[in-house]
């Protein structure tokens, strides 16, 4: 298995993005504190943030092995159906 984001560091997220098939949330830290600007701007619970971003620091993949190509879009696993985006406080990003 291989974490996803293995340097993740709670207290040097900036803002992060949630994007699902029928919308998109955003969340952002900012000098009151944790604030969800999308779809809405209010107030966001820090306990959850922390302990949301924690575990994307956790979560692994796994490598399949395959004999010969795959056509992934049969399974349903050529777009994925969320992402996250992650941006730093240094300026840097991941997806």
């Amino acid at each position: 298995a291989t974490h996803m984001l293995p340097d993740l560091m709670v207290d040097q997220v900036q803002k992060f993005t949630l994007y699902a098939p029928d919308e998109v949330a955003s969340v952002e830290y900012t000098d009151k504190g944790w604030m969800v600007v999308k779809p809405l701007s209010d107030r966001a619970d820090a306990e959850t943030i922390e302990s949301y971003l924690s575990d994307l620091k956790v979560q692994t993949t796994e490598e399949v092995p395959i004999d010969g190509a795959i056509s992934w879009s049969k399974y349903g696993f050529d777009q994925p159906s969320h992402q996250v985006h992650v941006t730093f406080k240094n300026g840097k990003s991941e997806k």
